[in-house]
């Protein structure tokens, strides 16, 4: 984990990284001339309404004290200045750690997408996709991970872990099997500041030998 000096780690039971479901919305009206809108049904325009609509509902309809995060991280349409396209087309992603919320979310964006397409006189087709479900590391299984790991690295080693917005398909398996997931440090040596998926992302090969021994050791004395 970047930002965390090797030797360190992170446990923490519970949910502890987010679902991750992307979502892509073609809105689709009519094309034609720039100066003749009257003619046309701008899909730009309930793109907009979209993006607004969905995030003011987040606030608004949803329980505040879930956290989830709705990101529109692309919006396409055209290429000339006088030209109204026929489609734009948003791209986003939800993340949420809460599994019903994460249905309720879905429902929001599918039904606001059509709604407001709709009334543009626009159709919205929406591809949801559910990628990762939250990664939830079993209670009693880390209570006993971190017992055992305080005994090697000792406490000021073994550090709480927040939840993060990011996913990691290791959540799958603790949809499975009873899981701990931790994160071990990887700064060190000059490596391991840059944050996750960052082009200059590196790590100190040391925190091979403490994730590994953590592992082992959990496993040996289990």
């Amino acid at each position: 984990w970047p930002g965390l000096q090797v030797g360190k780690l992170q446990i923490g039971a519970g949910a502890t990284m987010a679902s991750i479901d992307d979502f892509y919305i073609t809105i689709k009206g009519v094309g034609g001339h720039g100066a003749m809108p009257h003619k046309c049904k701008n899909p730009i325009l309930p793109a907009v309404d979209i993006i607004q609509s969905v995030q003011l509902k987040s606030r608004t309809a949803v329980d505040p004290l879930k956290p989830h995060v709705i990101t529109f991280a692309s919006i396409s349409a055209g290429e000339a200045t006088n030209v109204i396209p026929e489609t734009a087309l948003l791209k986003g992603t939800v993340r949420t750690f809460d599994e019903s919320l994460r249905q309720q979310l879905a429902v929001m964006i599918k039904e606001t997408a059509k709604t407001v397409a709709l009334n543009y006189g626009c159709e919205a087709m929406i591809d949801y996709s559910y990628e990762y479900p939250p990664l939830i590391s079993h209670k009693e299984l880390t209570e006993e991970f971190y017992k055992e790991t305080v005994k090697i690295f000792g406490e000021e080693n073994i550090l709480s872990l927040d939840q993060s917005f990011g996913g990691d398909d290791f959540a799958y398996f603790s949809q499975e099997v009873p899981s701990v997931h931790f994160r071990a440090g990887i700064e060190g040596s000059g490596r391991g500041s840059h944050p996750l998926h960052s082009p200059y992302f590196d790590a100190d090969d040391e925190v091979l030998y403490y994730a590994i021994y953590a592992v082992v050791n959990f496993i040996l004395n289990h």
